[in-house]
């Protein structure tokens, strides 16, 4: 991220995440080249923000969106995947 080379992991299994918080990508729908970013809250870091699974949580216009991470589609994990927030 900005100007850095960084290493995506495509295809996460989000049952398999250990508990953490997670840097995500995937192409924007309707801006490609671009990519939309968002962040896996997973295990005990989702329980503390109340959630009893892993979620997804965007920024959308205009406010942000919480969603059950198995819900939200394919997504890349930006980083080595040992790598958490």
């Amino acid at each position: 991220m900005f100007g850095q080379s960084v290493q995506e992991t495509p295809t996460i299994l989000f049952h398999e995440m250990a508990d953490g918080v997670y840097l995500l990508n995937r192409p924007a729908e309707s801006l490609a080249p671009f990519k939309h970013y968002s962040a896996l809250f997973a295990g005990d870091r989702a329980r503390y923000l109340g959630y009893p699974h892993s979620v997804v949580v965007e920024q959308t216009y205009p406010g942000m969106r919480v969603d059950k991470a198995e819900n939200t589609g394919v997504w890349n994990l930006v980083g080595p995947s040992e790598a958490r927030i």
